[in-house]
């Protein structure tokens, strides 16, 4: 059964929204979690089941942050990773999982992720992680046009 949603959150100080975040889970549970700890932020949600969904999202919307679970229905993060990995404003990515050991964290960072979180998802962890890579997204956006400006003017 799918249970792909969009949570609407509060608007940020200046009346905005600050970016988008993809979760994906299988877990119902922890779509109402992540829900629950991002309320009242400055992101937009989206929660999706599987690694396809979320690629389909991530194609056809620039989305600063994916969290994602280790192992999903249909693949695993690297997957995603692999199949998002060329887009011009490819996401930053956080990977979720139960047994967030060492083996885990070098594949992650390796392969250029984020960050990895411990399940259960903890408020303080989630909210800091997503921040620091929607910065480090946002940063990588900017230098990005930089550098395009100062191409284009040559």
């Amino acid at each position: 059964m799918t249970h792909n949603h969009e949570v609407e959150l509060r608007p940020g100080q200046d009346g905005q929204r600050t970016g988008v975040i993809v979760f994906v889970s299988e877990s119902v549970a922890e779509h109402r979690l992540i829900e629950e700890i991002l309320r009242g932020s400055v992101w937009k949600v989206y929660c999706l089941c599987t690694c396809r969904d979320a690629i389909e999202r991530v194609s056809r919307e620039h989305t600063p942050v994916v969290v994602c679970e280790r192992k999903l229905p249909d693949g695993y993060w690297t997957d995603f990773h692999h199949a998002t990995s060329a887009l011009d404003m490819k996401p930053e990515i956080i990977v979720t999982s139960k047994q967030a050991d060492a083996r885990l964290w070098a594949e992650v960072l390796n392969l250029g992720g984020s960050d990895v979180l411990g399940q259960p998802l903890e408020t303080g962890e989630v909210v800091a992680s997503v921040s620091a890579a929607w910065r480090r997204w946002n940063h990588r956006q900017h230098a990005a046009h930089k550098i395009a400006a100062r191409s284009g003017s040559r």
